[in-house]
């Protein structure tokens, strides 16, 4: 299952619609679906957003898909998106990953 299908699947158990969501996060509802169809991957700051929504942990998530983050199939990928922009973006997200963890296991040692 992809971070689309994981997002969408945690949209539903909520029973919020995605224009809802969208609203909340400040995109249009097409692009909204176009993550949760795998077409387009949420930037970093979507992601905050969508965490925040959903109250969920989304490291988890991030965690299962961090190969196909860092190497997402061509078919995936909208063409009307900068490659280089989703590069940075993957960048951020693997980083933002890590420090998490970091965290995550330093609250862990106390």
């Amino acid at each position: 299952m992809c971070l689309g299908s994981h997002l969408k699947k945690i949209r539903e158990e909520k029973k919020m619609s995605q224009q809802e969501v969208a609203d909340l996060i400040g995109i249009s509802q097409k692009t909204l679906s176009n993550m949760e169809s795998g077409k387009t991957i949420p930037n970093i700051f979507q992601l905050v957003k969508i965490k925040e929504i959903y109250n969920v942990d989304l490291l988890e998530i991030l965690e299962k898909e961090r190969i196909y983050l860092t190497n997402p199939p061509p078919r995936q990928i909208s063409l009307n998106q900068n490659i280089e922009e989703i590069k940075f973006e993957t960048t951020i997200l693997n980083v933002t990953l890590d420090k998490m963890k970091e965290g995550r296991n330093q609250i862990k040692l106390v």
